[in-house]
């Protein structure tokens, strides 16, 4: 497939989903072995498929466009094979309240499922945090938080067990904490905190993933994993450390079990860190693999 950008894989068979961002493609491809056989693939309804989402019935697919900003979904078979177009929606045209005039160009990029099934997006251009409602595959927007003006919300990871909601902006490289509200029953900010204690310049934040109590950021320019420590009552996540990433524009991470894997696109290797018992990684090891963008390894 050229250039696959984002992987996921199926929540419960061997089956894993990529995107093209160059070529606007979807694809699904069953591992049988060591090899993957490619079983459905779609031209993208959006430019520059940047991102996919499962659910976690593994109904349903949804893919995040950074080029025109649109949301779309699909149907997936009981085999895992990707089916026909749900619904694709234009975020720029579907602000909540009827607004009109646009700040920036819409950049939808990612997507997360809370446990009650509900979709959560982030639009990095628009820097809008959107949550959803979705019947039979369509989407609709129930409503939008909307972060300061050039934050660039990028990546989010949910607590299933709080319920809070982390999100790491690209460009302020800061992370916003959002709870929902007794009184209104929606998400809002609660909590933003920087990642490092100041902005290194000519940086951009690129993934954020959480382990029991500790939140990691890997930050492209400066080239480290950043350590955030969450307190036990309040959720709050605070600064803790940071290390190097091993390599060059850490663009992703994953963490498993005790061991922390981290993409460097640019030096075309992943490095390796043990976890200790504060969840401070320590540098293993690198493997050479072309221009990393992604990891991932079936749940």
């Amino acid at each position: 497939m050229a250039s696959p950008s984002f992987l996921s894989w199926h929540p419960t068979i061997s089956v894993l989903y990529a995107v093209s961002e160059s070529e606007n493609t979807v694809a699904a491809f069953r591992r049988e072995g060591s090899r993957l056989r490619q079983i459905g693939f779609r031209r993208s309804s959006g430019s520059g498929p940047c991102h996919i989402a499962i659910h976690p019935k593994g109904d349903l697919a949804v893919v995040s466009c950074w080029g025109d900003g649109t949301v779309s979904t699909y149907s997936l078979g009981s085999d895992g094979a990707l089916g026909k177009r749900c619904d694709l929606k234009p975020v720029a045209a579907l602000r909540e309240n009827g607004l009109a005039a646009e700040r920036a160009q819409s950049r939808a990029h990612h997507a997360a499922f809370q446990g009650d099934g509900r979709l959560i997006t982030t639009d990095l251009g628009l820097d809008l945090i959107l949550f959803w409602t979705k019947q039979f595959g369509r989407l609709e927007l129930e409503y939008e938080v909307s972060l300061p003006r050039g934050t660039g919300p990028r990546h989010l990871v949910v607590n299933q067990t709080s319920g809070h909601i982390y999100v790491v902006t690209e460009h302020s490289i800061e992370v916003y904490m959002l709870a929902r509200s007794h009184s209104t029953d929606r998400y809002e900010v609660v909590h933003v905190t920087p990642v490092f204690g100041s902005t290194p310049d000519e940086s951009s934040a690129a993934e954020i993933s959480l382990a029991g109590r500790a939140i990691y950021v890997t930050v492209r320019g400066v080239d480290r994993v950043a350590v955030l420590l969450i307190d036990e009552v309040t959720g709050q996540p605070s600064p803790l450390t940071s290390v190097a990433s091993g390599g060059e524009w850490p663009r992703h991470h994953l963490v498993r079990g005790a061991v922390l894997y981290v993409a460097n696109e640019r030096s075309h290797d992943i490095s390796t860190f043990r976890l200790d018992s504060h969840g401070i990684p320590r540098f293993q090891s690198n493997f050479s693999t072309g221009s990393p963008t992604c990891i991932t390894t079936p749940i």
